[in-house]
């Protein structure tokens, strides 16, 4: 191997080095902003941060030389992140100035992998804390899909749901009295009771025992049938 060769590895080593320190701290920036998920924060890390453009002293909003359109990294974005090392470097971007570019799959996991190992990354806790945020306001449905849409395991979801299954009208009869507080005087107005702690992702039937029957209905069969009927 020639004197050439040694250097050409050194660089990339250096490289990979700054993007991993760099990747890192981004990683680390977005966790200490709120919990997030491995799926999340995957997603988040392989996309290169947004460029925001750096406004012309004195400018104006909307008048002409407002910006100069030279891109700058998000401020979370640290400006070592590839910046050494020919393909990995910031290029391409426009006005001649280089922009970041998406770290290897690999390099992500790595880091991933680093901050589990140091207790920083969870999915069980990001999950806990998705719960515990949001048992007050949804029901155990609409909590679901929330999870389900940070990536995590079925399995993981049902665990962390399944306290909730104890109190579940307790609560949407918490919901129903902060939204609504007194019984509905109308079928419309029933309806719309019902739809709401639906969609807040309580089941029919919790929702059914919540809702209160329509003021001076003259006969309870009567009008929930003709509300059944409705839906």
């Amino acid at each position: 191997m020639s004197f050439r060769d040694l250097q050409a590895l050194v660089r990339a080593d250096e490289s990979e080095s700054a993007q991993r320190s760099a990747l890192k701290r981004r990683a680390i920036t977005l966790l200490a902003r709120r919990e997030h998920s491995r799926a999340e924060l995957t997603r988040k890390l392989l996309t290169p941060p947004p460029v925001r453009r750096r406004r012309r002293a004195g400018g104006r909003a909307g008048g002409p030389g407002d910006y100069e359109g030279s891109p700058v990294p998000d401020e979370s974005f640290d400006r070592s992140f590839g910046a050494r090392g020919g393909a990995t470097s910031f290029e391409g971007a426009e006005g001649g100035n280089p922009a970041p570019r998406a770290p290897s799959p690999e390099l992500v996991e790595s880091v991933l992998d680093e901050l589990e190992g140091m207790k920083l990354l969870s999915d069980r806790r990001m999950a806990e804390s998705l719960v515990r945020n949001g048992a007050e306001r949804f029901g155990r449905a609409r909590l679901s899909q929330d999870l389900q849409r940070k990536g995590l395991d079925e399995n993981l979801i049902s665990n962390v749901l399944q306290p909730l299954a104890e109190d579940e009208k307790s609560r949407a009869q918490a919901v129903w009295q902060r939204r609504f507080g007194k019984p509905p005087t109308s079928l419309k107005e029933k309806a719309r009771q019902y739809r709401f702690l639906v969609g807040r992702g309580f089941a029919p039937g919790i929702v059914s025992a919540v809702v209160p029957r329509i003021v001076d209905a003259p006969d309870e069969d009567e009008d929930s049938s003709a509300f059944d009927a409705g839906f």
